[in-house]
């Protein structure tokens, strides 16, 4: 994958994402809670959402190498059902894969959001909500 790769959000989450990302906040960056956005809806088997209007807002080469950038490989592999998926020198695959990772996240932000008022979401209810069944 390309570190280059711009990964985007909806204008409307881009929001959110601000007033949920600083040194006081649930997230230290917009990456960790995309990630863990990402997470949230792959956990659930939820439909991805579109973004519509976006932005982008970091690169793929901020994600860590030895946790992040793996599990959202294999996330978008397994919603692929196929490894090509990961054939970075295809320009069209890696649309494709920045697709689905970022409506994987567009649609585990939408799950946050209904589970939790956004003003008092901490790291106690997001893991409860990670690890529920």
């Amino acid at each position: 994958m390309e570190n280059t790769l711009r990964i985007r959000v909806s204008k409307e989450s881009h929001k959110v994402y601000k007033n949920l990302t600083d040194k006081k906040s649930l997230f230290d960056t917009m990456k960790d809670m995309f990630f863990w956005c990402v997470l949230l809806a792959y956990k659930n088997g939820m439909e991805r959402t579109k973004l519509g209007s976006s932005q982008g807002v970091f690169e793929w080469g901020v994600f860590s190498e030895d946790i992040q950038k793996p599990i959202l490989k294999m996330i978008a592999v397994e919603a692929k059902d196929d490894f090509s998926i990961l054939n970075s020198s295809d320009q069209e695959m890696l649309e494709e894969f920045r697709n689905i990772i970022e409506e994987m996240a567009e649609a585990g932000l939408s799950h946050l959001l209904m589970a939790f008022d956004e003003n008092i979401i901490d790291h106690n209810s997001l893991f409860s909500l990670l690890i529920k069944k």
